[in-house]
């Protein structure tokens, strides 16, 4: 929940006097409140309770506590939280009557009577985790949470009631279950009731019962021990109920009481108040992995207290710092753009220097004078504040060169350097006389302008606008511009580190490093590892490089910055380098434009940051480090926006989907906005993808396949969760690609192809017995019709010859127009078969046409008598054609061959078939001799016909016994 808390000051002398007097429970305290500007979808309000015994020891630094809260408003299902806990996956759990919670940093997701049918009671009191499982208690019945699965045990479990009270596991695993009716002991199975409570759990005689996970401390409702020393309710501790108490890592005992929350430390003797939570009943206390404290109150929700790298200071909240310096005394100066100069005692008292002291309330920049003293610049002119709080001005009527003082730094000798617009003045001090030299660029210096100054072994750097000067011991000036390697003319920092090198940082984002006589460049810092330019560089004690951007600060290891001197570019290990901006603590991240900005390292180890809305203060030698890699859960797996359930197999997804969303969470709570991912899906991508602080992956149009989605996690300092999460799924191809149906249509095209291939060679055999049959056809008709026309013609003009030789011209003249009727009817059929007239234009019947055939002249000399029988049936007019070519062809061969007298040819219709028989009594021939005959077609013409009519020929002969000729034709399916 997040709430804008007042900002307190009780550092008045009534509440002092109260304090020391004893009358507070707490005794003597300093309380220090500061707030943490907005920063992107989240504001941390923090106020933070300093314990003065607790500031710079060993244990956790109250000062850097910030605190965040939920309530149902965010999600929490019921205020009240009753109990915390963390599982071995990294998810917090919470136990509230309305449900058992889950958080994961930013979402709550809860398990209660509506979504989980193992709740019989939405009233959950207490929760223990035991290795990868959940125990919870609840009103009615435990139940255990595992593997994703809840299971309930009650009475009829062993349960020594339903009513859950309390839920313990011991450091040897076992696990006890307090109820209303009594202890139960979990035996892998069931529960088996136990007389007593268990040792450990039991009360001592003075009622205390030992703080879970600590051998010295000890509780009860009205008081807490440890080591022999107690805080007593209404004594050291305010008037109330202890509740719970928690020892976290730094052996500190938080106690929650019906009113709030106290720190103890077994050293000290006093109460430490977290104000934040004045007033509130807490109920529950619990400490991460990460060492962020959780408290869980009865009303307000659930709050969370981290450890901050940086915190401000209440008094100086909101103010435009330009410039900070510790003096001898232990003693912060912090000077500020508007409201003068304030004094940060050590012993935790403040002051306000009045400005009416001063040239000008604007202050500058700051120096301390070597015997306590301290320098202060301004617009107007320099001022100095003696050890005694005396303070005496100093102007260009006293012999500066300008009113304008840009910066300032302390000789070893009490002298201070003195950088105006119009050169550098180097005043003395003699009593209460001053004594002023200036140098300009009329003595060698660079530039007039003077901005940063350094001393380094006894000479003193100076950065002017017209490069970098070297003012030496011995007054010798020399100086330094790009030839000699600097990234720029103009040095806007500057710092020597332990080895004695130093490090220049220029307005064009550059970074240069001093070896021998030249500056070397520092590779790769200048283009990726900053933001914008450097305004300020402080080494701390522990070899660590702080950098004060144009926005943010950012550390560096002086090792690993040292490796990228001279290289074109150079990438910093993990955890070598880390910014820090408004999450981390700081007040504001920007710098007072024109300003200084150097941070100052004071005597404790503490850094402080001037800022456009107060002081960064961070604490360099005990700095929070979170280098534990967070564990990553896979949250939900969707496709086309429906959720699919995550199973540790292979989950198969049908074809067809387009869109696959994977949400995952790094359960770091320490800065869970701060927390890096990328992500990686085997199948499809080549590489990881950083995907920032998103905390999800969506991809597209996945073709069918196997895949495996990996995420990693890391914190900010830390390295990479090397075991991350993964998610395996399947996208199940259609039928139509799977290898098997790919195999059968491969074998279907081949088998397609072959048939389309005998297809065609069918096709090209059917074409070629056409026209074979064709020819065949031709031949037979040029042998039956025109052939024998010819022979016939041959005859009749051998006839006509021998008219003509006896002189007998009226035969011969009548031979001739037979002769001629026969070429005449010759060409007709002649005409007929080679246009093949399948329609019978004759209106003759078969009997008719065949009667005609054996009428003609041709065949007088044989003789044919012609005979029908049978019932006359229609005929096919091909059947017809054939049977007539036929016909022909055996009467020429009688007329040819047979030189017989007598010829009978005998057509005869059944029911079914069509016979016609022609027989001679001449000298016949052998049948089998006839197909050798060369030149000789008459048989195999007669054959051809039969077969395409799906007739039978036969051909009877022998020699001297005539020939017969037998044609059957079937005619049941076409006959009419």
């Amino acid at each position: 929940m997040e709430e804008d808390f007042a900002l307190e000051s009780l550092q008045n002398v009534e509440c002092m006097d109260k304090l020391s007097s004893g009358q507070h429970a707490g005794g003597n305290m300093l309380f220090c409140l500061f707030s943490l500007r907005t920063w992107p979808f989240r504001t941390l309000l923090c106020v933070l309770l300093l314990a003065r015994g607790l500031v710079h020891s060993d244990g956790q630094n109250l000062r850097y506590l910030s605190q965040e809260a939920w309530s149902t408003e965010e999600g929490l299902p019921q205020s009240s939280v009753h109990s915390i806990v963390q599982t071995s996956d990294g998810y917090l759990w919470l136990a509230t009557e309305g449900g058992l919670v889950r958080f994961d940093g930013f979402t709550f997701q809860t398990f209660d009577r509506g979504n989980q049918p193992a709740f019989l009671s939405d009233d959950v009191c207490c929760l223990a985790a035991d290795g990868n499982a959940l125990w919870i208690g609840t009103a009615d019945g435990a139940l255990r949470l595992q593997q994703g699965k809840f299971r309930r045990y009650g009475a009829a479990e062993g349960l020594a009631s339903a009513a859950v009270e309390s839920i313990h596991v011991t450091g040897q695993g076992a696990v006890f279950v307090e109820t209303a009716g009594g202890w139960s002991q979990w035996n892998d199975k069931s529960f088996t009731r136990q007389p007593n409570a268990p040792a450990g759990l039991r009360a001592e005689a003075a009622g205390l019962v030992a703080v879970a996970g600590s051998s010295s401390w000890r509780f009860s409702s009205a008081v807490v021990s440890s080591g022999g020393r107690e805080w007593h309710v209404g004594k050291e501790l305010p008037t109330g109920r202890i509740q719970t108490v928690l020892v976290d890592r730094e052996g500190l005992a938080w106690v929650g009481m019906n009113g709030g929350l106290f720190v103890l430390s077994a050293e000290k003797p006093a109460a430490i108040p977290v104000t934040l939570l004045n007033g509130n009943s807490v109920l529950s206390l619990f400490e991460d992995i990460e060492g962020n404290h959780w408290v869980g109150a009865e009303t307000s929700g659930l709050h969370v207290l981290r450890r901050l790298a940086f915190r401000s200071e209440a008094s100086l909240a909101d103010q435009a710092v330009t410039s900070v310096a510790q003096t001898k005394d232990g003693s912060i100066w912090v000077g500020t753009r508007d409201a003068g100069l304030r004094r940060m005692r050590a012993d935790g008292t403040d002051e306000q220097i009045a400005v009416s002291k001063l040239t000008s309330g604007v202050i500058l920049c700051l120096a301390p004078e070597w015997t306590g003293g301290l320098w202060v610049g301004t617009p107007d002119g320099l001022n100095y504040i003696g050890p005694d709080n005396s303070v005496r001005r100093i102007t260009s009527a006293d012999g500066l060169p300008d009113d304008y003082i840009r910066a300032l730094v302390g000789d070893s000798d009490g002298s201070v350097w003195v950088g105006t617009r119009q050169g550098l003045a180097h005043l003395q001090r003699f009593g209460e006389h001053f004594s002023v030299r200036t140098l300009t660029t009329n003595d060698g210096l660079g530039g007039d302008l003077i901005g940063a100054l350094m001393f380094k072994s006894g000479d003193l750097w100076v950065a002017t606008s017209g490069g970098l000067s070297v003012v030496h011991s011995d007054a010798s000036i020399q100086n330094f511009s790009a030839k000699d390697g600097l990234g720029a003319r103009i040095a806007t920092a500057m710092a020597e580190d332990s080895t004695g090198h130093v490090w220049v940082a220029g307005n064009d984002e550059s970074l240069s490093y001093r070896s021998g006589e030249k500056f070397l460049p520092v590779g790769g810092f200048a283009e990726k590892e900053r933001e914008g330019n450097i305004e300020g560089i402080t080494m701390d004690r522990l070899g660590f490089i702080w950098f004060r951007m144009d926005r943010g600060i950012r550390r560096v290891a002086l090792s690993a910055l040292t490796a990228c001197v001279g290289k074109d570019r150079c990438t910093f290990d993990d955890g070598a380098t880390v910014r820090y901006g408004l999450a981390d603590g700081l007040p504001n991240d920007e710098v007072v434009a024109g300003e200084p900005s150097v941070g100052w390292l004071t005597n404790h180890g503490e850094i402080w940051f001037p800022t456009r809305g107060g002081v960064a203060i961070v604490d360099s030698e005990h700095l929070p480090t979170n280098a534990l890699a967070p564990p990553i859960v896979l949250q939900r797996f969707s496709v086309d926006d429906l959720t699919e359930p995550i199973v540790p197999n292979l989950i198969k997804i049908p074809f067809g989907h387009a869109r696959f969303t994977m949400e995952y969470a790094g359960l770091s709570f320490t800065a869970p906005s701060e927390v890096r991912y990328r992500f990686r899906l085997d199948g499809f991508d080549k590489d990881w993808t950083d995907a920032g602080n998103r905390r999800s992956a969506t991809y597209t149009n996945l073709t069918p396949g196997r895949y495996v989605f990996h995420v990693q996690a890391r914190s900010k300092n830390g390295e990479w969760n090397p075991a991350g999460a993964e998610l395996r799924f399947r996208i199940v191809p259609p039928i139509y690609r799977r290898w098997w149906f790919l195999l059968l249509s491969l074998m279907v095209i081949l088998v397609l192809v072959a048939g389309l291939y005998l297809l065609r060679l069918r096709r090209l055999e059917r074409e070629f017995d056409a026209v074979l049959a064709e020819r065949n056809r031709m031949a037979r008709e040029i042998h039956d019709t025109l052939t024998q026309d010819f022979v016939g013609a041959s005859l009749q003009l051998d006839l006509i010859a021998q008219h003509l030789n006896r002189g007998k011209f009226e035969l011969a003249l009548e031979q001739v127009k037979r002769t001629r009727q026969l070429v005449t009817e010759g060409l007709e059929e002649a005409r007929r078969s080679i246009w093949e007239l399948r329609v019978n234009n004759s209106q003759d019947s078969l009997p008719t046409r065949l009667g005609k055939l054996v009428q003609r002249d041709t065949f007088t000399v044989i003789h044919p008598h012609l005979h029908v029988g049978g019932a006359y049936r229609v005929v096919d007019p091909k059947v017809e054609r054939e049977l007539l070519r036929i016909a022909q062809e055996a009467l020429l061969n009688v007329l040819h061959h047979a030189r017989s007298a007598e010829t009978s040819v005998e057509l005869h219709y059944s029911s079914d078939m069509l016979m016609l028989t022609i027989e001679d009594k001449g000298v016949g021939f052998r049948v089998n001799e006839a197909p050798g005959k060369t030149g000789h077609y008459g048989l195999l013409g007669m054959r051809e016909r039969a077969a395409t009519i799906d007739g039978t020929l036969e051909v009877g002969s022998e020699p001297g016994r005539g020939t017969k000729v037998t044609l059957r034709v079937p005619i049941a399916q076409s006959a009419r």
